[in-house]
């Protein structure tokens, strides 16, 4: 029987194949990120495959191939539905979120001294600004707070990090609720929708923000990218 690896690099090959490459490995790598990198020359193409997919199916293995070598290629190509459907089950964030929460430099698992994050998404709850199920996100402070982001998040592992500035006591809460807003909706927003179409509902969505202009004037004053 084939082990995992095996499955990967001959399925990588096949679709390679197909794709006109002649030389084409694909191993797995523990990238934090739920992502694919590769080296090209000419007509041999080197895989890296992050290890979150070590136990998807073959066809779900093709699946991603597929996309991305026709992204290689110049197509206009986005993943098939049993892609989606494999990489937004309930079984692979189960499996996978802490694991990306331990590789994650960014994070820091402490609580805050001054603000506390899961009382911001209460706050939005009782206000009716977050109406969207929170159950799987997991939420943390930054680790630097040199970092220019006002926060980031993963749609597939449901994690949002908040910049460690805005764990402040000189910060009001309606500043650091916006932000919590911002960065949970993105990681609970449709995978299935494109970049775009996630901003522009994302945009709509914090737009309705109460006092949304003074709150962004507030973030710009503490030098931080929102």
């Amino acid at each position: 029987m084939d082990t995992v690896e095996e499955k990967l690099n001959m399925t990588f090959q096949e679709v390679g194949n197909r794709f006109g490459f002649d030389n084409v490995t694909a191993t797995f790598a523990a990238f934090t990120d739920v992502k694919v990198k590769w080296i090209r020359t000419m007509k041999s193409i080197e895989m890296h495959v992050t290890d979150y997919l070590t136990d998807a199916p073959e066809n779900v293995l093709r699946g991603i191939a597929e996309c991305i070598f026709g992204k290689i290629k110049g197509n206009d190509t986005d993943y098939s539905d049993e892609v989606v459907e494999w990489l937004t089950s309930d079984e692979i964030l189960a499996d996978n979120q802490d694991t990306y929460v331990a590789r994650n430099k960014m994070i820091d698992t402490d609580e805050g001294r001054y603000k506390n994050l899961e009382e911001s998404l209460d706050r939005l709850k009782e206000k009716k600004l977050l109406d969207t199920d929170t159950s799987k996100v997991k939420i943390f402070w930054s680790a630097d707070k040199d970092w220019i982001q006002a926060g980031s998040s993963s749609n597939l592992m449901k994690t949002v990090i908040i910049n460690k500035r805005f764990d402040s006591g000189e910060v009001n809460d309606d500043v650091l609720d916006l932000v919590v807003l911002k960065y949970v909706c993105y990681a609970t927003s449709d995978f299935k929708d494109s970049k775009d179409e996630r901003v522009e509902k994302l945009e709509a969505k914090i737009g309705q923000y109460p006092g949304f202009n003074s709150v962004i004037d507030c973030i710009n004053k503490l030098g931080l990218d929102f």
